[in-house]
């Protein structure tokens, strides 16, 4: 992961550094998270991973010039690496810029400058973007099915909404929740707003799981369990959705960084 690169090129960075789909205690505020993407050159996988290694490896040494940065990483089967990174807001994004290469400097800056050369070798091609979580979109079980550690894949559904329709979508998303809560459903979800980035208007659903059987399984439960009315609320979604797609990934915490002192 080439931190210092366009992680806040067009402006920001962002993941997740408690668990995804953890439930919270309480109605909380919206959260923001910048998501720096990677696709990766096949044939430069191992050097992709082993450099991100020697990346991480800098940080955890000197945690203390960065207490608070933290993402985890979800890598797809398709070469694509997704470091997500919760922000307290825009302004931090920027302050994190400058304490990353700082950092990487302690190496030295030609060791630096080398690491960085070799790990953008492995690296076809970059994004980054912003998302906000509203929990009022959100679902999260009293007694969720899985334990956060247990939420090792990851499903997501990509919502690409009708230019115009911003207020519609927010409309079905918050009556999925209530139906999600009515059902007392076992599995929850985090829906993401794209805030800045490429294809906005944007909504993301991302389910964790064991594994692609398990996502499967319980995907299929909860659709009969949803009954009529959640076949109702997926016409209306798809009605003002322009284009739909899926993508899945595991969490690698081999390749995350977790919270100061965890």
């Amino acid at each position: 992961m080439r931190i210092l690169c366009p992680i806040l090129s067009a402006c920001l960075a962002a993941l997740i550094a408690a668990p995804l789909l953890a439930a919270d205690a309480a109605p909380a505020a919206p959260k923001l998270y910048v998501l720096h993407q990677e696709i990766v050159r096949p044939a430069g996988l191992k050097d992709y991973e082993e450099t991100n290694h020697e990346i991480i490896a800098a940080f955890q040494q000197h945690r203390d010039m960065l207490p608070h940065f933290a993402f985890t990483t979800v890598a797809g089967e398709d070469f694509t690496y997704n470091f997500i990174t919760p922000v307290p807001d825009f302004a931090y994004a920027g302050t994190v810029y400058d304490l990353v290469d700082k950092v990487g400097r302690t190496l030295g800056e030609a060791k630096w400058a080398d690491l960085l050369k070799r790990n953008g070798a492995t690296i076809e091609s970059m994004n980054d973007s912003v998302f906000i979580e509203d929990p009022s979109m959100s679902y999260a079980p009293a007694s969720p099915r899985l334990k956060p550690e247990e939420d090792r894949y990851f499903h997501f559904d990509l919502y690409y909404i009708q230019t115009g329709r911003e207020a519609d979508a927010d409309a079905v998303a918050r009556d999925f929740a209530a139906l999600f809560r009515a059902r007392n459903m076992p599995d929850g979800y985090r829906l993401m707003k794209l805030a800045f980035g490429h294809d906005a208007p944007l909504l993301v659903v991302s389910v964790g799981a064991r594994d692609a059987d398990d996502f499967a399984a319980q995907d299929a439960k909860m659709r009969k369990t949803l009954g009529a009315e959640g076949e109702a609320l997926f016409a209306r979604a798809f009605a003002l959705t322009r284009r739909f797609d899926r993508r899945s990934g595991w969490v690698r915490p081999d390749l995350s960084l977790a919270p100061a002192g965890k």
